[in-house]
């Protein structure tokens, strides 16, 4: 998930940079990455991102880090969430994910 976030987040610094935040060319970006992410099931980020997310809270209630990392982390997911090809996926996965670490 760290290279995909870094890839995303330097074009879309590009684009901030290079055309103004040009909301054409942000919507053109965002519906690439859904694209290439629907087309290639193994780096579907609908099913990948909450196993990433349980893991980034495991080690931070593990290793007593600051919130700072996690807070990070979530602000990356918020600004690449869009580009999520199957949203409802996502939700279904990260709802089963807690309920099952909870149970």
């Amino acid at each position: 998930m760290e290279e995909i976030f870094t890839v995303f987040e330097k074009i879309s610094r590009l684009i901030a940079d290079s055309f103004e935040g040009n909301n054409t060319f942000t919507s053109v970006l965002k519906e690439v990455f859904s694209d290439a992410q629907s087309h290639n099931q193994k780096f579907n980020c609908s099913y990948i991102l909450p196993f990433a997310i349980d893991f980034i809270i495991k080690k931070i209630n593990t290793q007593h880090s600051s919130k700072e990392i996690f807070l990070n982390y979530i602000d990356r997911l918020i600004l690449f969430f869009p580009t999520l090809p199957e949203k409802d996926a996502f939700i279904d996965v990260h709802k089963n994910l807690v309920w099952f670490i909870n149970s």
